[in-house]
């Protein structure tokens, strides 16, 4: 049996790069020059499987964008989850979905999406290419910032069994069936009440900080340093203070993001 790379350099160099261009795989770049060097980091992406598949789509003359819409179909990338998913919430909440941002950064991790209405929500998003590697820690880094988190997994992916997961987290599952992406709620979150506060003040940009120090001590933030500001407003308030402030910070900073168009992405329909 032909190894991957025999399978991927039996192919020309322009079906390849046609191919990876339409499903977007992997991310631009010059780090190679040559077919030998493309197949080397394309190599880390498909399986043995996907790569005697895409040799033989190659062989039947399937063009290349053709096989990458297939290959989107069965393995939907980050960015089209992503949309489906906040297309399924917003019905699922009758389009009062609140304000979201995508990739929001929190220490060790990124929020695939946080969302603000009324409560604080943190969705990770899993595909079936995804390790189990770093899950736990991204998901303890959630809960100690948001109210709810929530995992979001394709339904053929065994998670929940091979580690051990918070049963207060929230759980979706998803599937594909006619080329949409359906998404279905195995167990709720429960809302969180103990909160990390000097990570949630360390979320803050130092504009908001200041203003909020300002305002709790009545006076002007002067000299002090963040350490310094975020102690005083640890001692000062409780946790349940700080996190309602978390809340309306992010609202407030979301409401700015250009996140309009909640549509199914246009690559998972004919």
């Amino acid at each position: 049996m032909k190894s991957k790379q025999e399978y991927l350099l039996t192919i020309p160099f322009e079906y390849l790069l046609g191919f990876i261009g339409h499903s977007h795989l992997v991310k631009p770049g010059n780090s190679y020059y040559t077919k030998k060097d493309f197949v080397q980091r394309i190599l880390r992406t498909l399986s043995a499987s996907d790569c005697q598949w895409l040799h033989s789509m190659y062989l039947r003359k399937i063009p290349s964008r053709k096989v990458a819409e297939l290959y989107l179909m069965k393995y939907p990338t980050a960015e089209i989850i992503r949309t489906a998913f906040v297309d399924h919430i917003i019905k699922e909440v009758h389009d009062d979905i609140g304000e979201i941002s995508y990739e929001f950064p929190i220490p060790k991790t990124r929020v695939d999406i946080a969302r603000i209405q009324g409560e604080s929500y943190a969705y990770e998003l899993k595909s079936i290419r995804d390790t189990n590697r770093r899950i736990k820690n991204q998901i303890n880094s959630m809960r100690s910032l948001f109210e709810r988190v929530y995992l979001v997994l394709p339904k053929e992916k065994n998670l929940l069994t091979s580690i051990s997961i918070n049963k207060k987290v929230g759980i979706y599952y998803y599937l594909i069936e006619d080329k949409n992406i359906i998404f279905k709620r195995r167990r709720k979150a429960y809302r969180n009440t103990s909160f990390d506060s000097l990570g949630q003040l360390q979320l803050f940009h130092i504009d908001e900080l200041t203003n909020y120090f300002s305002n709790v001590f009545k006076i002007n933030s002067g000299t002090s340093s963040r350490k310094i500001m975020e102690q005083k407003l640890i001692d000062k308030l409780t946790s349940r203070k700080i996190n309602n402030k978390f809340k309306q910070v992010l609202k407030n900073r979301f409401q700015q993001l250009p996140i309009n168009n909640f549509t199914l992405n246009p690559s998972m329909k004919t």
